[in-house]
C-alpha cells in the first residue's frame, strides 16, 4: 500500500545533515516492529477503529506514526492496530532521534489533546458535509454521527426502513446511574432516540 509519492528510506529527503537526526525522514517498517507504548492514556473503541480502517482503505496511510528509537509508539497506536487489521504488512514512521523522555512523554498527550481544543464553524461545516453527501459521500463514514447532522440542521442518514404506526424499544439493563449516562450518550451520539428510565 506504498505511495509512490513516499520517499523510501534510502532516498534522501534533503541535504541537510540533521535531517535524520530532526525524525524527518519517513521509513517503513514491518507492521509488527512498533510496540505499543504501555502508558498509552488513549483509548480506540471499536468504531474509531473502523473508522480509521476506512481511512486506509479510501486514501492510504496519509499520516505516519511516531516511535522511539527504540520502537516504542509515542503517536499512532489506533492507526497501527487499524493497518495491522487490514492486512497491511509495513507501516510507515518517522523516528523521534534524539529526544529526551520528558519530550517523548509530553508528545504523546499533546498528539491527541491538543487537536481536541479546535472547534468548528458550523455554517461551513453544514456546508461542506452537505458538498459530501452531493458528491455521493457519507458523513457517517468520515467520523459524524446523525447526532451530528441534526445539530447543524441536515437531514439524518437513514439506516433503516420507516415504519409508521409502529414503535420497538430495547431495554438495556445497567449497573449504576453513571454507567446509565454514558449508554445513554453514546445511543444518541449514533443518533438514536433515547429515554432514561429507573426500575
Amino acid at each position: 500500500m506504498r505511495s509512490p509519492e513516499i520517499l523510501q528510506p534510502d532516498q534522501p529527503a534533503t541535504s541537510a545533515p540533521d535531517v535524520a537526526a530532526r525524525g524527518d525522514v519517513i521509513e517503513w517498517w514491518p507492521i509488527d516492529r512498533p510496540r505499543d507504548s504501555e502508558a498509552n492514556a488513549r483509548t480506540h473503541p471499536k468504531k474509531q477503529i473502523e473508522e480509521l480502517r476506512a481511512s486506509l482503505r479510501d486514501y492510504g496511510q496519509v499520516w505516519p506514526i511516531l516511535v522511539r528509537e527504540d520502537g516504542e509508539i509515542i503517536a499512532g497506536h489506533g492507526r497501527r492496530v487499524a493497518a495491522a487489521l487490514e492486512g497491511m504488512t509495513e507501516i510507515k514512521v518517522l523516528v523521534a532521534r534524539g529526544w529526551s523522555e520528558a519530550q517523548c512523554r509530553a508528545f504523546a498527550l499533546l498528539d491527541n489533546r491538543i487537536p481536541l481544543n479546535a472547534g468548528w464553524d458550523a455554517a461551513k461545516l453544514a456546508i461542506e458535509l452537505q458538498r459530501v453527501r452531493d458528491d455521493g459521500g457519507d458523513p457517517l463514514k468520515i467520523g459524524f454521527s446523525n447526532a451530528d447532522l441534526k445539530k447543524l440542521q441536515l437531514e439524518p442518514a437513514s439506516t433503516e426502513p420507516q415504519l409508521t404506526g409502529l414503535s420497538f424499544s430495547v431495554i438495556v439493563r445497567c449497573d449504576s446511574e453513571a454507567h446509565q449516562g454514558e449508554v445513554l450518550q453514546l445511543l444518541e451520539d449514533r443518533g438514536l432516540k433515547c429515554e432514561a428510565m429507573i426500575s
